[in-house]
């Protein structure tokens, strides 16, 4: 009897532990989890955006968490801003962002404007027109490098 009581016990511990650790490194890459964001916040922030839409349960997404939070500590610049914001949780953007998949990120300049690079990693970026506007995206996981080199470029231009 004192054995399955351990047992359960060990259990209830683990999964305590495994939902605290594996909320706490999805959603804070930079200390920042929001909730709501559109064209105008944007513009508000004045800094150089990577918006990054995903889901907790998504492997994809978890797989991209530890890149995105490295791009972070690397370039430790506070001009720079990257957002996770789990769409599952925010179904309201929906109708602010062309989100179709994810992860899907989004890059935007200084001024707010979406930013779509010129190098090669920008061949990896598609266009729609949606809500009257231009975006330019990316569907699924870019390298650290390709992320700091749109970061360097958007700082270059």
């Amino acid at each position: 009897m004192r054995l399955k009581v351990f047992f359960a016990l060990l259990i209830a511990a683990f999964g305590i532990w495994y939902f605290y650790y594996n909320k706490g490194t999805y959603s804070n890459t930079n200390g920042f989890e929001l909730e709501y964001i559109d064209n105008n916040i944007i513009k508000e922030y004045k800094s150089y955006i990577l918006l990054n839409f995903c889901n907790k349960s998504n492997s994809s997404c978890i797989q991209f968490q530890p890149i995105l939070k490295s791009v972070y500590d690397e370039l430790a610049d506070p001009n720079i801003k990257i957002f996770n914001i789990d769409i599952f949780e925010n179904p309201e953007l929906l109708n602010v962002f062309p989100i179709s998949l994810i992860p899907i990120q989004f890059f935007y300049t200084q001024e707010g404007e979406n930013f779509k690079p010129n190098s090669s990693v920008g061949m990896k970026f598609k266009e729609m027109k949606f809500n009257n506007e231009t975006y330019y995206f990316h569907i699924g996981i870019l390298s650290q490098e390709e992320i700091i080199s749109v970061f360097k470029e958007m700082q270059n231009n």
